[in-house]
């Protein structure tokens, strides 16, 4: 399915994906209960529903967020998302620097998280489609 979705959106000049589902640890709601909203990135769609199946849906995302810690200059970082329901996952894979996530679904919220478990504040810096061959292209895609 991913080279569908690389050759459909025509990136294959873009860095690839890490957001395969073995690289994020799943959370229930109550740890992910105490996290700041006012640190977090909230991403509400905007558009109607989709009227494809679920496995069509997929190939048809191709909208992101260009998301990065504020005032982290180095050491890594974790992305993490709570969606509406309470729970959510955060990623295994340590990043550097500015990072793009996929927005899809309705009322995600995005947070960091630092080495040591603290929460960081995050920001939004752009946005952006899948083949637009933007600035961002050759950040990471979590």
């Amino acid at each position: 399915m991913y080279i569908l979705m690389l050759v459909r959106a025509d990136t294959l000049n873009e860095f690839r994906c890490r957001a395969y589902p073995w690289n994020f640890k799943k959370f229930s709601k109550k740890p992910l209960a105490s996290l700041d909203g006012g640190s977090m990135v909230r991403y509400t769609d905007n558009r109607r529903a989709s009227r494809f199946p679920k496995v069509i849906r997929h190939l048809t995302w191709n909208r992101y967020y260009v998301l990065v810690p504020k005032g982290v200059r180095n050491g890594s970082w974790f992305i993490g998302r709570r969606y509406a329901d309470g729970s959510g996952n955060v990623s295994k894979v340590p990043l550097e620097g500015p990072v793009r996530v996929p927005v899809k679904g309705e009322g995600i919220e995005f947070f960091a998280v630092s080495a040591n478990g603290n929460q960081l504040p995050l920001q939004k810096i752009g946005e952006g489609k899948l083949g637009d061959c933007g600035c961002f292209r050759q950040m990471p895609l979590c």
